[in-house]
């Protein structure tokens, strides 16, 4: 919005939490905030996207990513080893196999790589992928019906997000069109309730917790987790959190995993992936949010239900820290599921690395899946009922409130170009002629954007 000639006469206020510019902090520098889902060493950024119009969009983000965006160690091209358990991939996907996941991404990636099929690795047994990792020399060995198989794709890297933002935040404040505010959004202020008036609500603007007023005729809610607690509508995104945990290499490993030039490795059979090493040379560990499960098992032939809630939502957001992230102490914030998650980790580095499963032979990073973990963070997840975002007006409020949410696990690597969506569809909406007219692409993606359909008693 801020570099769009459309918006030049429109007064822009950006109200967060987080102070990006603290005291003392030096002139044109920024501060990420280190409870936001995008506080991160490393994020994943892929083009070969298994749905077609995101493919599209994530092409264009990867563009930038590989320019301007990813400058000054910002973004680092990487290969992608993703991988699933089942029979091979030369072979027919057969029901209730992970595998299957990974090989609809290799029919996609086959389409989408510039060098096909030929350009594209297939790892066709977990000896073959160890062997790739540098582990052992496998020789020939493909042994098994049912064994952890994958690809390589050459077109994936991964972005410091923290630094990511931090910068963003600098290019904001260079074009000299938008106020920043400091401070916690209680509530929307509501000028008529649909509710009172049995017509759309219309919303005026936000409610500080300090009890300040922010006036509007358009208010935008961009707030992740918080997006469902803000409109009162709890069933709107799923939000719940994960651990991501880190493990603090050497620099002589760092080094030799850059010299092997170390995959970023996606496990979908324990839905568990790796990178490393990021600039902080730690090993990280993450695990596939519900949605991203769902993905899997559905191309799997199998039922995956609603993810249980664990707590009812008048109860969650009474808790001061739900919804956000950050370094957690493991001796006192890690519950059963937690600690499942850590094993499910460990497990993931056992199947590669550990040195039992090669007769003794000393592997690189052969003790990995027994070091301790250096740090863990908890990171939110907002999901969609389809892992669809949600980037549209509120259909109860008269084109007064506008909503960009609902990332569902995968909106990161979409930073460089989703800003320009969000204002080709908010122009759009107020039938504002705009560069994103003639983008088809874009009105696809608007039509699985869409704010689900309510009734006015939800405003």
């Amino acid at each position: 919005m801020a570099r769009d000639s459309a918006f030049a006469d429109t007064s822009i206020t950006l109200v967060d939490s987080w102070e990006f510019e603290p005291s003392g902090t030096p002139r044109g520098t920024s501060v990420s905030n280190p409870g936001a889902a995008n506080h991160d060493t490393s994020r994943i950024i892929r083009s070969e996207y298994p749905h077609g119009p995101y493919a599209i969009l994530a092409k264009k983000a990867h563009a930038q990513w590989r320019g301007p965006w990813g400058e000054n160690g910002r973004y680092v091209e990487r290969r992608l080893l993703l991988s699933a358990q089942g029979s091979s991939l030369k072979d027919p996907k057969l029901p209730g196999e992970t595998i299957n996941y990974v090989k609809n991404a290799y029919e996609l990636s086959c389409k989408l790589s510039s060098g096909g099929k030929d350009g594209l690795p297939v790892l066709d047994s977990l000896n073959r992928i160890r062997a790739e990792l540098g582990i052992w020399d496998s020789g020939d060995v493909q042994n098994m019906k049912k064994d952890l198989r994958g690809y390589v794709s050459q077109d994936a890297g991964w972005a410091d997000s923290s630094a990511a933002m931090e910068w963003l935040r600098q290019r904001l404040l260079a074009t000299g069109r938008v106020h920043t505010r400091t401070g916690n959004v209680e509530s929307l202020i509501y000028i008529e309730s649909a509710i009172a008036t049995g017509q759309d609500a219309i919303v005026g603007g936000v409610r500080l917790d300090n009890g300040q007023e922010l006036l509007a005729d358009l208010t935008i809610v961009a707030a992740g987790s918080h997006t469902p607690r803000l409109l009162g509508m709890d069933k709107l995104c799923d939000v719940y959190s994960e651990l991501v945990a880190y493990i603090q290499l050497s620099p002589e490993e760092c080094l030799h995993l850059r010299q092997l030039d170390f995959p970023i490795i996606v496990n979908a059979d324990r839905c568990v992936f790796a990178i490393a090493p990021d600039r902080e040379g730690f090993l990280k560990l993450g695990k596939f949010s519900h949605s991203g499960l769902v993905d899997v098992c559905q191309c799997a032939g199998i039922t995956v239900g609603l993810r249980q809630r664990r707590r009812a939502p008048r109860e969650q957001w009474s808790d001061i820290e739900f919804g956000w992230g950050g370094e957690i102490d493991p001796s006192k914030d890690i519950d059963e599921q937690g600690q499942q998650t850590l094993a499910d980790y460990r497990g993931f580095l056992a199947e590669l690395f550990s040195s039992s499963v090669i007769e003794g032979e000393e592997t690189p990073l052969g003790d990995i899946a027994r070091r301790p973990f250096t740090k863990i963070r908890r990171c939110w997840y907002t999901d969609t009922p389809a892992t669809d975002f949600i980037i549209d007006y509120h259909p109860a409020s008269a084109g007064t409130l506008f909503v960009a949410s609902g990332g569902s696990d995968h909106a990161f690597k979409f930073l460089p170009v989703i800003g320009e969506s969000i204002a080709g569809i908010v122009l759009q909406g107020r039938g504002v002629p705009c560069d994103s007219d003639d983008d088809d692409n874009l009105t696809v993606l608007r039509e699985a954007w869409q704010f689900p359909r309510v009734s006015r008693s939800n405003l």
